[in-house]
């Protein structure tokens, strides 16, 4: 009987078990050091903020992990994952044997040591990777905490200001470029983000400089700048870069900024795939990309998962974007944001500007309702010759961005 090892119980490693639970001459070894079934992270959010329970973010159930070809092993961690003997070492000292394996572990949020002591980080410091870490900041905002510092204003920084000040808590969102959203969207389209979260109490601050954390029994009481600004918190939630989890691997694999896998998902060691957020892709552009995009994580589980069964199936150039959602507004891009040039088709509110490098679309990013911005960009392609448009902007667009659609419950705020 074959022995399948996967690595990490994320999006990707959902997608692959729904492939592989239907097989019945192999046995499946699911290592997370979550007690959850697979999950998806950016509904977290919404458990901290009492709008959801932790299973209404389950992408499998409890019982899908309690068949005769599966073995569960929560709550540990996979220290070396040996390629060469086969053998997965854990953090509770078993062993795990396989014969091939799927590396799904996903990416955590890097936290400045200053947000630490003694190597342990302070007790209202969150990072919301973990559905833990969510129940955690729920009973902190249950136990009525009313300042938050939310550190980054990416995607996820900006999402979070959004549910917390809707919740009524009083944030302060950092930033350390000078404009909120910096991977998204363009100065001027951003402001008008920004804006939003203003009118609804959130304090944005662009290029802090931290001086001092102020803390008392384990927990930050404030945050100091270097201009005198003392801003009190009863939590702060980092939401900044991601690292992926791949430093427990030993063998020849290619790294970069993750995982470098060829077009049928597998690594340079034979029988051991990857997905998810630990890959670095190559996009519709031909670009290598890696990015936290729950989209492409289904999609690569499922392929790594066919191919582990025999099957030879090419992974598609992926999607890459970015989007966020205040009140009725999306905003965002796909593609590229770079170009030799732009081209924007607006009206009052609402804007799709796309990126050209010579006649050749390459990406838009766009500011609107989801009625509005569709009819803008396809108007926009009509101007173009379709020959120079990537045939996934064309699906994105003539099909009404169906990307949003992907889990509306994350915008369900």
């Amino acid at each position: 009987m074959k022995k399948i090892l996967i690595a990490g119980n994320g999006v990707a490693s959902a997608s692959a078990l729904k492939v592989l639970l239907h097989e019945k001459e192999i046995h499946i070894t699911v290592i997370s050091p979550e007690f959850y079934p697979a999950s998806y992270k950016p509904l977290f959010p919404l458990i901290s903020c009492g709008k959801l329970e932790s299973y209404e973010t389950f992408l499998l159930q409890p019982e899908d992990y309690s068949g005769e070809n599966i073995t569960f092993l929560p709550g540990v961690r996979i220290e070396k994952l040996s390629a060469s003997k086969r053998v997965a070492y854990l953090s509770d000292g078993e062993e795990v044997e396989f014969d091939t394996a799927l590396i799904a572990t996903g990416s955590r949020v890097y936290i400045p040591e200053k947000f630490e002591k003694g190597n342990q980080r302070y007790r209202n410091v969150f990072t919301l990777d973990t559905i833990e870490e969510a129940l955690d900041l729920k009973a902190l905002i249950e136990e009525g905490a009313k300042n938050c510092v939310v550190i980054g204003a990416g995607r996820t920084g900006v999402n979070l200001t959004n549910v917390l000040a809707n919740k009524g808590i009083n944030v302060s969102l950092f930033e350390k470029e000078n404009q909120i959203l910096p991977g998204l969207l363009d100065n001027d389209l951003s402001t008008f983000i920004s804006e939003k979260l203003q009118e609804k109490g959130a304090s944005v601050i662009t290029h802090p400089k931290i001086k001092k954390i102020s803390a008392a029994d384990k927990f930050v009481e404030s945050i100091s700048l270097e201009d005198g600004t003392r801003i009190p918190c009863h939590l702060v939630i980092i939401a900044t870069e991601t690292i992926p989890n791949i430093e427990f691997l030993e063998g020849d694999f290619t790294f970069a900024k993750g995982l470098i896998p060829n077009e049928y998902l597998e690594t340079q060691e034979s029988g051991i795939y990857a997905a998810g957020d630990v890959v670095q892709f190559l996009d519709f552009n031909g670009k290598r990309k890696i990015q936290k995009l729950a989209v492409n994580a289904w999609r690569q589980g499922e392929i790594a998962a066919r191919n582990i069964l025999g099957e030879r199936v090419k992974c598609p150039l992926s999607f890459t974007g970015k989007y966020v959602k205040i009140d009725n507004i999306f905003a965002g891009y796909f593609g590229e944001r770079d170009g030799t040039d732009y081209f924007d088709f607006s009206t009052k509110n609402n804007i799709v500007r796309f990126t050209l490098e010579g006649l050749k679309i390459t990406g838009l990013q766009f500011l609107g309702t989801v009625e509005k911005i569709t009819e803008l960009a396809r108007t926009g392609l009509n101007r173009f010759d379709t020959k120079f448009i990537p045939d996934e902007i064309k699906k994105q667009t003539t099909l009404g961005f169906p990307v949003f659609n992907w889990h509306q419950k994350l915008f369900d705020f």
